[in-house]
């Protein structure tokens, strides 16, 4: 059986199987915002369990942000926001433009 590429975390860089790749169908469907279209992977597999990883969340909002695609840019800062404030940082804005 081959093994699942699960994403990763390297050098601080956000690496995902790419679009449409076999390793990425492969992922279970809530490791995505968008666990219909299996767009924007925000969770990496640590300790024995899938958490949300605030690079992917990020890379997950500031790439919705592009395509104008509001819904998953607020669902991101909805994960996010908590994290950041546990790590001491500023909340980002939910803009509705």
């Amino acid at each position: 059986m081959m093994a699942i590429r699960r994403p990763q975390i390297r050098g601080g860089r956000w690496k995902v199987p790419s679009v449409g790749s076999k390793a990425r169908g492969k992922l279970p469907a809530h490791v995505f915002l968008d666990q219909r279209g299996r767009r924007y992977p925000v969770k990496v597999y640590r300790g024995g369990k899938w958490v949300n990883s605030p690079q992917g969340l990020m890379a997950a909002y500031r790439r919705a942000g592009q395509q104008r695609d509001r819904a998953i840019q607020q669902k991101a800062l909805r994960r996010l926001n908590p994290i950041r404030i546990k790590q001491g940082k500023p909340t980002l804005p939910l803009k509705t433009r």
